[in-house]
């Protein structure tokens, strides 16, 4: 899971091109280089109070003809951190509904399905009976997830592209999954009814 939490696709080589053509003070160039750095290191809500740092020095300290090159790329890196948080979020949601579908049923149906999928690799069959045995900690966390989603949901972008999610968890099986069911039931109803 942790894995998805870096995006690879920040425009990190633009930055750096950008920085390259400029005759800035070797001072000047330090600070700049040690706040991009900081801003495309980080984990997207760090990444942004980083990149507004970033985008404020360049406002303070560089001449009008050289901002220019930078707002595109402050454009480009906003909205790749929201869309890879966003994916990180369908990723997460996704992987949970696949691991309870997986263990629909009686334990030992699932169990026999899971080792007839897994059957060339032991260690994957093992990984999915750990994560399954951490069911309660995974539940716990997707519903903190859908909690923050619901708070955030009228600036949300990506909306539309949350229902066919939500409406998948909200079918899972309720006596097991009740507080993901009933969240994501709130979500559905929350994400029919147009933004305010």
């Amino acid at each position: 899971m942790f894995s998805l939490l870096r995006d690879p696709k920040v425009p990190f080589y633009e930055f750096q091109q950008c920085v390259s053509t400029m005759t800035l003070p070797q001072k000047k160039l330090a600070v700049f280089e040690s706040l991009l750095h900081a801003s495309l290191l980080n984990r997207p809500p760090e990444a942004e109070i980083e990149l507004g740092q970033l985008e404020r020095w360049v406002q303070q300290e560089l001449p009008i003809s050289m901002r220019e090159g930078f707002q595109p790329l402050f454009e480009r890196y906003r909205a790749g951190l929201s869309g890879h948080e966003f994916s990180v979020v369908q990723a997460i949601l996704e992987d949970y509904r696949q691991i309870a579908s997986d263990f629909a049923g009686p334990f030992e149906t699932a169990y026999s399905a899971l080792r007839e999928r897994y059957q060339g690799s032991p260690s994957l069959l093992r990984d999915r009976l750990r994560i399954r045995a951490a069911h309660e900690q995974r539940q716990v966390l997707v519903k903190i997830l859908l909690d923050f989603l619901h708070s955030d949901l009228d600036f949300c972008p990506y909306r539309t592209q949350l229902m066919p999610v939500m409406q998948a968890l909200s079918s899972l099986d309720e006596q097991t999954h009740r507080k993901v069911v009933t969240r994501a039931r709130e979500l559905v109803r929350t994400l029919r009814q147009p933004p305010h």
